[in-house]
């Protein structure tokens, strides 16, 4: 023993390294006709070519994502949004004043059914996002950019730089009929019974029992999602104003006290 054993440099650390863990070195071993065996190194190298993870073929599974049995994180987000509750009433409310409509009726409010374009970009989406399991559903545009399109695609034709999904005209016209069903459960509202995504995509399948069950639960709830999305805003913007009422009246009230009647 002595000090080169107990204190090795960094190139005497290395070698070592080296017949520990991966035997003799290449270079080195290439250039003698020794045993490697005989280096004491406790790993030999491989005298076959190494056996490598992309040389297996991988029995993989391309079958269709099956519907589960409980919802997902994604309709469990939409349920809530749905169920949740509304702005607190305020100050007002207190006075005696009508607190805010936890509904807001069809005609009233300005909600209505989706434009012909509108619905063509949602079906575009459902079609992007089950593509795996219904192909038939659309293509993106630079696939499709050869098929003749009408003025329903025109929003998507405006957007897309060649990777939104163009939804193909049986798709198109069976999201049309959707709509239908769609504005007949909701009206100008939102349904905010228990399931609701569960419902729609329930009386979707009774309407097209062809389509497969994940492409009419993405639909229901997208097109759930959507009209969700447009109930809070305009409940915001009522809240917003009745919000700002207050204000504008103090306001008013501190410029009557400084002008004097003779002004």
């Amino acid at each position: 023993m002595g000090a080169a054993n107990t204190n090795p440099t960094a190139v005497e650390a290395k070698n070592r390294l080296r017949l520990l863990l991966i035997g003799a070195a290449p270079t080195v071993a290439a250039a003698t006709h020794d045993d490697p065996r005989e280096s004491g190194a406790s790993v030999l190298l491989e005298e076959k070519e190494p056996t490598y993870l992309s040389a297996t073929t991988l029995d993989l599974d391309h079958e269709p994502p099956v519907e589960p049995e409980v919802p997902d994180a994604d309709v469990t987000a939409v349920e809530n949004l749905v169920t949740a509750r509304q702005p607190c009433p305020g100050p007002a409310a207190s006075a005696g004043a009508a607190p805010p409509p936890a509904s807001l009726p069809s005609g009233a409010t300005g909600v209505a059914s989706l434009s012909r374009q509108a619905l063509a970009y949602v079906a575009g989406y459902v079609a992007a996002k089950c593509a795996t399991v219904d192909s038939t559903l659309g293509k993106i545009t630079s696939d499709a950019s050869e098929v003749p399109r009408d003025e329903r695609y025109a929003w998507i034709d405006t957007l897309s730089r060649g990777g939104l999904t163009v939804p193909s005209a049986r798709w198109l016209d069976e999201v049309e009929q959707l709509e239908v069903l769609f504005t007949t459960m909701h009206g100008g509202d939102v349904d905010r019974g228990p399931g609701v995504v569960r419902r729609l995509a329930e009386a979707a399948a009774l309407k097209f029992p062809q389509l497969h069950p994940y492409v009419l639960r993405k639909y229901a709830m997208t097109r759930t999602q959507l009209r969700v999305r447009e109930i809070r805003r305009l409940i915001g913007d009522r809240e917003r104003l009745r919000k700002e009422q207050p204000t504008c009246s103090r306001e008013a009230k501190r410029a009557r006290l400084y002008v004097h009647p003779g002004d």
